[in-house]
């Protein structure tokens, strides 16, 4: 019976400090936008065509679609859109970053991304494609 007991105990904390984690709109919103600009840097690769990710205010990010970064007429792909949880923005609106049909990001920006009480975290784009964030 004690046995029973404790490995109940151990598995409601183990599943209480998870749960708990969820509830960081900041480290969600890092976690979404990283994700998000893997997934352009993904949709440029496979589609051979170049993607530029900008911010649309504080709080959207947008993708636009053209054959090469220098597109003077790209696309909007609705499909290819974040929006920021909660409390979460970016307060510099004043990067883009394309990447080509071989995945390359033609700039390599830090994107500070602010949560509640002004916690910040950032992200970091590499030339070669990467995306990184600490």
């Amino acid at each position: 019976m004690l046995v029973v007991i404790s490995l109940i105990g151990t598995m409601s904390a183990i599943g209480i400090s998870n749960i708990t984690a969820l509830n960081n709109p900041l480290q969600n919103g890092t976690n979404e936008l990283t994700g998000f600009l893997k997934q352009a840097r993904a949709r440029a690769i496979s589609t051979t065509s170049a993607y530029t990710v900008r911010p649309l205010n504080e709080t959207q990010i947008i993708t636009e679609v053209g054959n090469s970064c220098d597109d003077p007429a790209p696309e909007l792909d609705a499909t290819l859109t974040y929006t920021f949880p909660h409390q979460v923005h970016i307060p510099d609106t004043s990067w883009e970053i394309c990447f080509t049909s071989r995945g390359l990001a033609t700039s390599s920006p830090t994107i500070y991304v602010y949560g509640p009480n002004n916690k910040v975290q950032s992200i970091s784009i590499y030339l070669g494609g990467a995306v990184h964030s600490s």
